[in-house]
């Protein structure tokens, strides 16, 4: 029967293989070979582990390693756990036809062979070998030049005396003199089109507001017409370094210094010549790539059974009637009922047939997910094995790397695990004793409702056209923060440019709980800010580059122990497990004589970094 792994459509899989495997290493690999490739970074006992080994060792956990994020462990901490790795990996071996039953390390072995499998598939066949030629290179660009062209732009620092909170004429009038007041300061008393450095004008600003200096960066820079009409004729009418006359809006009194005024072009071709590069070789990419997809999907090959899907249906309601009966086959891979249910139980425990799914919608649903999430990838797998890719040293070294990580985590694993289960229960004044120690971290989760400017990045075809997508998105996005900041309507720009979901309400979104919506990093920022404040950068979530503004915020508030207990043992029960941890690995690092080249590893550069 068929053996297991991850799996997902076969574009997306090779995709995120293709980065994974040629871009998302290459950082690391940088700094790396800086030094020796068969430099030493560790030893167990007499066996010695090469950098070049560590790359590979670190290039299979990049998935893992990216989860989590920020607190990513040293070089010293991670090549210490491979070495552990290796040693358990040995004993692990030794009873491998146990092990590899199991589900967790079935299917992940499974998705190690087939993953490295397509990697390898993508690095010797679809990847061009050779770059686009000067030609095509030329021809790119004489065909698109509308989208190279740049418009005039221009920056600005503002002054902004806000009227909008007084009605009396007169309190606006003395809103007005303290403008003129610091006009006449930056300049002299020479008044409109007169220079002022630039910190003499922030220094100002800061004495007549009362405001930190940040709120006098620079603004845009902005095409024409993204901006307020007053503000932007006043900056036009001025040479950079010019300070502009008292700029009434329906805001308040502004007063504009002039950073940058640039001329709208068409950008050169040596400018853009590695962008378009970038796009002409992944085009090509996913020529090959669909062109062999089709080949693939079109040759017969892949076969659903339909007395596999009745069994899928029967199994919804009457699971014990059901056996392995063949659901599909890739070439001469066959994969039975109970394997796929099994996968789904590992990888996708959602998508598992249910009683109150109508019979018709499972088999249409499992259909294509047996073809898209199993058969498929291992038609790919054995083409990579039709032409030997399997077979050769990069793919063995990846996978033998691979293996052994997988094997030792769960011997590890299992370790962990008894010792954990010989603990003494938790008795209640323990719990009591942790509760008063950690109280805060038992609170009511922070809630709170913010407004979004979400703006889109289309539907980009590829990786690279997607990367650009979001750039221009992002650029976008801090246009139009800075554009709010000059005094322009939220609401105004929520409904112009905003595709969320929330936009016809004005961009306010429902009360959210912390750490829901948002990736951690996002929430860390946003809890730092006051109500009222737009966080100072826009944000990629999903498909979208996000503006966000803190609305309201209900704080968290502390919880009783009776209401909290079952999450307070929890907590008891995850530091207990972090602790034997740590003391198991402490303890096999000195049983199997583990010694790290520290000195080697601190010259490397640290993960982070590569990450970011």
């Amino acid at each position: 029967m068929l053996k297991a792994a991850r799996m997902i459509h076969w574009r997306n899989h090779g995709i995120g293989c293709l980065i994974l495997s040629l871009v998302g290493f290459s950082s690391l690999a940088r700094s790396a070979f800086a030094f020796d490739p068969a430099e030493v970074i560790a030893r167990v006992g007499d066996r010695e582990i090469t950098l070049a080994e560590y790359q590979k060792f670190i290039r299979h956990s990049h998935v893992r390693l990216s989860w989590m994020q920020p607190d990513l462990p040293s070089h010293r901490d991670l090549a210490e756990e491979y070495a552990v790795d290796l040693v358990l990996a040995a004993s692990a071996e030794k009873e491998a036809t146990r092990f590899e039953a199991l589900r967790t390390v079935r299917w992940e072995l499974w998705k190690l062979e087939t993953s490295e499998g397509w990697t390898r598939l993508l690095e010797e066949v679809f990847v061009p070998k050779q770059g686009p030629s000067e030609e095509s290179i030329q021809s790119f660009y004489k065909d698109r030049l509308e989208a190279f062209k740049s418009e005039p732009r221009f920056s600005f620092r503002h002054v902004f005396f806000d009227t909008t909170q007084v009605e009396d004429p007169a309190e606006k009038e003395k809103i007005r003199s303290e403008a003129e007041a610091f006009l006449d300061k930056v300049t002299d008393g020479k008044g409109k089109g007169a220079s002022a450095p630039v910190e003499r004008f922030v220094a100002a600003a800061e004495e007549a507001t009362g405001k930190p200096r940040t709120n006098f960066e620079v603004r845009g820079p902005f095409a024409h017409g993204k901006i307020m009409d007053e503000i932007e004729r006043a900056a036009l009418a001025l040479e950079p370094g010019q300070v502009s006359e008292v700029v009434e809006t329906k805001h308040g009194c502004q007063v504009v210094r002039l950073e940058m005024n640039t001329v709208g072009g068409t950008k050169p071709l040596s400018e853009v010549r590695s962008q378009i590069r970038e796009i002409l070789t992944d085009g090509e990419m996913q020529r090959r790539e669909d062109e062999f997809g089709k080949k693939i999907t079109q040759s017969g090959r892949l076969l659903v059974f339909d007395d596999g899907l009745a069994d899928l249906v029967r199994w919804a309601t009457n699971p014990h009637e059901v056996g392995n009966t063949l659901l599909g086959k890739a070439g001469d891979s066959e994969v039975g009922v109970l394997d796929y249910l099994d996968f789904l139980a590992f990888e996708s425990p959602g998508k598992v047939p249910k009683k109150r799914i109508p019979a018709e919608e499972i088999r249409k649903t499992h259909r294509k997910n047996v073809r898209d999430s199993l058969l498929i990838p291992v038609a790919f797998l054995q083409e990579a094995r039709a032409i030997g890719l399997t077979e050769d040293a990069t793919y063995q070294s990846r996978y033998r790397i691979g293996r052994s990580d997988i094997l030792g985590r769960k011997q590890f694993d299992r370790l962990v695990e008894r010792r954990v289960g010989a603990l003494p229960p938790i008795s209640e004044e323990e719990a009591m004793y942790f509760f008063r120690g950690h109280e805060k971290d038992f609170s009511t989760l922070e809630r709170c409702r913010f407004k979004e400017v979400a703006v889109g990045i289309g539907d980009p075809s590829s990786p690279a056209e997607r990367e650009l997508s979001f750039r221009k998105a992002e650029e976008t996005a801090a246009d139009l923060l800075d554009t709010i900041e000059a005094g322009e309507s939220e609401e105004e720009i929520v409904r112009k440019y905003s595709v969320g979901l929330e936009a016809q309400e004005g961009g306010v979104t429902n009360w959210i709980d912390r750490l829901s919506r948002y990736p951690r990093g996002v929430w860390d920022d946003l809890s730092a800010l006051s109500v009222g404040d737009w966080a100072p950068k826009p944000y990629r979530v999903r498909n979208n580059v996000l503006l966000i503004k803190v609305e309201d915020r209900i704080p968290a508030t502390l919880r009783s122990f009776d209401e909290c207990r079952g999450s307070v043992e929890a907590a008891i029960a995850k530091e207990r497990e972090e602790s034997v941890r740590k003391e198991l690995r402490k303890e096999l690092v000195k049983q199997y004589n583990i010694t790290i080249n520290e000195g080697m590893l601190s010259g490397l550069e640290p993960l982070i970094e590569r990450f970011r």
